[in-house]
């Protein structure tokens, strides 16, 4: 199963792309603790990617790609 976001390069899309982590993963059996530690990893790379690679230009976008097999979890 795959999901896809789009958001503009704009910190305040950060909660946007930390819901829509946790509410792909919420059906699966992961615990608490990983779930967070995956969203807060995706959070960090997503900011990187705003601030640094695109000085926060709300004229670009950036596409998440959350991707999950029966033993691994790809974000692209």
């Amino acid at each position: 199963m795959n999901s896809t976001l789009r958001i503009a390069c704009s910190r305040s899309h950060l909660q946007q792309v930390r819901d829509f982590v946790r509410t792909y993963l919420s059906g699966r059996q992961l615990s608490d603790v990983t779930v967070n530690q995956i969203v807060l990893a995706v959070d960090e790379v997503v900011a990187n990617f705003i601030i640094h690679a695109n000085g926060e230009d709300e004229t670009q976008f950036l596409d998440l790609k959350l991707t999950f097999d029966a033993l691994d979890l790809n974000v692209e």
